[in-house]
């Protein structure tokens, strides 16, 4: 009796654009999303072409992947107590309670709201130099025009200004919007001096004593970690070697580029 040939079954793939369209979500959450080990790796299909098993997708769609607060913040670049404060006045997605892990955050449910921010305009920021920033530019009548000293290598930037008495707000102190663009600035600097294109997301401060007008002060800035599209920075502002002011900003990447070289 003749064995019947068994055929082996030819696996499905899908292309990017394909499982775009299933997943409604962007191409860059997509590629996030597999760095961060939440979606399946691709398979490649040829030399300059990947794709995924449609199984893998499937399997997704079904079992929806869910975030703990730590990781949606890796990707939507907020700090903690924004975040809670957005999920409270409904501008952020609520919880869903999942068996054995408590309260998470639905990855589409985050995705969405990346795209909405995109769609805002967030990611095609366009920033263009015309010589007049009040901090640095040299056009400005009324600024600064400060000049920086840029360490590359160790994402450092710093310089030296004197604040004149027109910046005060009470009588003989300057004024604490002065000290802001002055730490926001050089954490921009820091930034673009390592290459970077920026723009400021978030900034905490500290006033920690009165600046005079009239004085010389020196300003620093110094790149203390990135995660994904955020650069953490910090600064601080010097008279006579004692600091007066100090802030922590988080800085948004608007040059990055989320898809990985021949993988369309």
């Amino acid at each position: 009796m003749a064995k019947r040939k068994t055929l082996e079954k030819k696996p499905v793939f899908l292309r990017l654009p394909e499982v775009l369209s299933m997943l409604q979500i962007s191409k860059a959450a997509w590629w996030v999303g597999i760095q961060k080990g939440f979606y399946p790796e691709f398979v490649r299909i040829s030399k300059k072409c990947v794709a995924w098993r449609i199984e893998d997708i499937q399997k997704l769609i079904i079992d929806e992947p869910v975030l703990s607060c730590a990781e949606v913040l890796e990707i939507f670049p907020v700090s903690r107590s924004t975040w809670y404060a957005g999920v409270k006045e409904g501008r952020y997605p609520k919880t869903v309670l999942v068996a054995g892990q408590g309260r998470k955050w639905r990855l589409s449910d985050i995705n969405k709201l990346n795209q909405t921010e995109q769609t805002k305009g967030k990611n095609n920021i366009k920033t263009l130099d015309d010589g007049n920033c009040f901090i640095c530019g040299k056009d400005n009548p009324i600024g600064f025009k400060a000049e920086f000293d840029i360490n590359p290598a160790h994402r450092r930037a710093m310089t030296t200004v004197r604040i004149p008495g027109a910046y005060q707000g009470w009588q003989g102190i300057t004024h604490g919007g002065i000290i802001s663009a002055l730490l926001d600035e050089i954490c921009a600097q820091a930034c673009i001096g390592a290459g970077m294109q920026i723009v400021t997301s978030e900034m905490k401060l500290r006033y920690r004593a009165p600046v005079p007008t009239g004085s010389v002060v020196t300003v620093i800035g110094e790149v203390v970690g990135e995660r994904r599209c955020l650069v953490d920075v910090k600064a601080k502002m010097e008279l006579d070697g004692k600091i007066m002011a100090e802030a922590e900003v988080i800085m948004y990447r608007t040059d990055m580029n989320e898809t990985p070289r021949g993988s369309e």
